[in-house]
This record gives C-alpha cells, structure tokens and sequence, in this order.
C-alpha cells in the first residue's frame, strides 16, 4: 500500500490557494498549507505498505522538473523511518517568482500544491503638506 502526501509550510510569505480541504484515503494525497517566514518548505511523504515500493519522487513546478542542484535555491533532503518516507525540498528567499504547482510524483500517485508569494503589505503614508494617501508593500525580510 503506498500512501503519498504534500505538506507546504511558507514562513513571512503570504501564501493563495485553492483549495485547503484535504483529500485523504489509504491510497490518497493530502495537501496542506500553512504560513510563516520568508522560506517555502514543501513536504512529501510517502507511506509504505506491507508490500515493497519505490520510495524515489520527482519534484516538479508547473510541470517541469527542479532543478534541486541549484542549492543556492533549493535545499533538499530525505528522512527515511519505519514505513514512512519524507522527502523535504525548502525553497530559500521565496519570492513572487517562485509561484507555481508544485507536485511530487511517485511512480504510482503524484501529490500538488499550489503555492502563491504575495509581497507583505507593510503600512501606509499620509501628508497634510501633499493630501494624497499612499499605501506601499514591501517584500518579506530574510531570517
């Protein structure tokens, strides 16, 4: 029996999604989101049955695959346990850019997640010298 699951953990990032209610069975995916920081750490766990089974994923974005090389981007890992696989993939100074789907794939069953960075709105501005109001955003600071 495999099992597959995405958990998405976004740190000082806003974070849109479509749908947040999980899809969950013995032979189903999960999704998740939550907020905080200014990184994306996207967590794919695969639950192993009795019965051998590839415990490998691909990480893609809109459907291509990451490059997980590009550590100054990326940072990926593996934790293996009894019957439990989480593969962990942390997406360092997340920025607008870094929007997209993002899935991991088994051989049999593939988890995704939508994940949109929104600038944070900070404040405002008003001047009774110059009577305009002015909002800005600026982008979440680093840890």
């Amino acid at each position: 029996m495999l099992s597959l699951s995405i958990y998405v953990v976004v740190r000082k990032v806003l974070l849109c999604y479509n749908d947040l209610k999980a899809y969950y069975s013995e032979k189903g995916t999960r999704l998740m989101a939550n907020m905080a920081g200014d990184e994306v750490l996207l967590n794919c766990t695969i639950s192993l049955g009795s019965e051998q089974a590839e415990d490998d994923v691909i990480w893609t974005r809109d459907g291509k695959a990451i490059n997980l090389n590009n550590t100054d981007k990326y940072i990926w890992k593996v934790k293996r346990s009894a019957g439990v696989v989480v593969h962990t993939v942390r997406i360092q100074r997340a920025t607008m850019e870094d929007d997209g789907d993002y899935a991991c794939e088994s051989r049999y069953q593939r988890a995704s997640q939508i994940v949109h960075v929104n600038s944070a709105f900070v404040g405002f501005f008003f001047s009774l010298n110059n009577p305009r109001l002015e909002f800005f955003c600026l982008p979440p600071e680093s840890i």
